[in-house]
């Protein structure tokens, strides 16, 4: 079974479920709901997935509990027979204290077990959800308390401002480091072919996009896309030309095939050669959906690349107080770093999805056989942004105590950290992995 539990809601409440989606499948509580899991037929698959979860779980704010939507309604109804005949247990997660006053809604909500009301912002009382959720699907009691629940899991969220100097200097540094790491996988998948056309996804303000495909002969046109429409701004600025083009797209919408048929046919592309996606798939809450998405978009003979991070292989040594093996966890726990375990998981995700030849062409860049320059600009790369972030975590959220307590740690033990990093000894390797695969 591929989920548990059911999520129904209106869009209204689509941040709360996102954040309560996020909290159960920490706890590997494997959850539905169809702005993130719906692939194309919302009419066949919603059905397909209340009947096959052990929880129809509904969330009901104001808009639910007085003027619910026909959709809404059958979900419920859907879910109310397979409860009748002992098939999935139902709940309701109560986000306002209006009564209901829709009498359809009514009726078959007096069948729900169990009824729990949370704050939209899930304080600590989500743990009572969560518990019961632990217990009827046989996991046994609840662990800890929602203050504890571990941030290594995977959601979407925002990866980059375009205000953000600081980070617009580290990617850039990061690009230049990137290139001796893969450079002979773009050669490979490029050398000896002509007029190619190229899908960049996540394309960013370009720098990467035309540094790798921009000056290539073998490449006759560049669609770049990417969800913030400042970096687009910045792309279509720096880098548009008759080769080069770049859109506001996200390849999460639904309406993302549609949109990008038009681009094609604009630009008279019927397939991709190559579609590129670097640093992307850790950002997003369903990678596997955009993976089937862009499956047709390829060509006969084209290839998928794919550069991710993985922190299983990320590592220092000697670390002899372990402060860098700190360092690493807390980049593994704040909100703004992804899911810094994604790299192991796209093989599987590919595979799943039907490419062939899939292969992880590299894994783990490290620092033996770098320059001291070299070396220094990779701890640039991931542990002051590590630092940077969580300076910005504390100054969004000071109450926050895990929060201050890394800032604080940090603070008194990153120049120390710097140092030992310095000493020649010192080997750090840190978790890119690229991948090619084909249709």
């Amino acid at each position: 079974m591929s989920h548990e539990v059911f999520i129904s809601y209106q869009t209204e409440s689509q941040a709360f479920v996102e954040q309560l989606c996020k909290l159960l499948e920490s706890y590997d509580i494997k959850c539905w709901y169809g702005k993130r899991d719906v692939i194309s037929n919302h009419a066949s698959e919603i059905p397909k997935a209340i009947r096959g979860c052990k929880v129809f779980l509904l969330v009901v704010d104001e808009n639910v509990a007085t003027h619910p939507r026909g959709d809404i309604l059958n979900e419920v109804y859907l879910a109310s027979n397979l409860f009748k005949k002992g098939l999935l247990d139902m709940m309701s997660v109560n986000i306002t204290n209006i009564e209901y006053e829709d009498d359809e809604l009514l009726y078959h909500l007096g069948r729900l077990q169990k009824k729990f009301l949370i704050d939209k912002m899930l304080p600590d009382g989500a743990i009572n959800l969560l518990a019961e959720l632990l217990t009827r699907l046989g996991r046994g009691e609840c662990p800890v308390s929602y203050g504890n629940v571990p941030g290594d899991v995977r959601y979407k969220n925002d990866y980059f401002d375009i205000n953000d100097d600081h980070e617009r200097e580290r990617l850039n540094t990061q690009l230049h480091i990137l290139k001796k790491f893969d450079s002979d996988v773009y050669d490979r998948i490029l050398s000896g072919r002509k007029g190619l056309s190229v899908l960049d996804i996540g394309c960013n303000e370009g720098n990467l996009t035309m540094d790798r495909f921009g000056k290539r002969p073998e490449v006759r046109k560049i669609i770049g896309i990417d969800i913030n429409a400042d970096a687009i701004e910045s792309a279509k600025s720096n880098f548009e030309n008759e080769k080069a083009s770049f859109y506001l797209l996200n390849g999460e919408d639904a309406d993302f095939g549609y949109d990008l048929a038009e681009i094609r046919e604009k630009h008279d592309i019927d397939k991709f050669d190559i579609i590129h996606i670097s640093m992307l798939l850790l950002h997003m809450e369903n990678p596997s959906k955009l993976l089937k998405r862009i499956k047709p978009l390829l060509s006969k003979g084209g290839k998928l690349f794919i550069r991710d991070i993985d922190d299983t292989l990320t590592f220092v040594h000697p670390d002899p107080m372990g402060g860098f093996n700190r360092m690493i966890r807390i980049c593994a726990r704040e909100e703004l770093s992804g899911y810094r375990h994604s790299g192991k998981e796209i093989y599987s995700m590919l595979i799943e999805n039907g490419f062939r030849n899939v292969a992880l062409e590299k894994k783990g860049l490290d620092t033996s056989q770098m320059t001291l320059e070299e070396k220094d600009a990779l701890f640039h790369t991931y542990f002051s942004f590590i630092y940077e972030d969580t300076k910005i975590l504390y100054l969004r959220n000071p109450e926050n105590k895990r929060v201050l307590d890394d800032y604080n740690w940090l603070e008194n033990n990153y120049g120390a950290l710097k140092q030992e990093y310095d000493r020649p000894e010192t080997l750090f390797q840190l978790g890119f992995v690229t991948y090619t695969a084909e249709k």
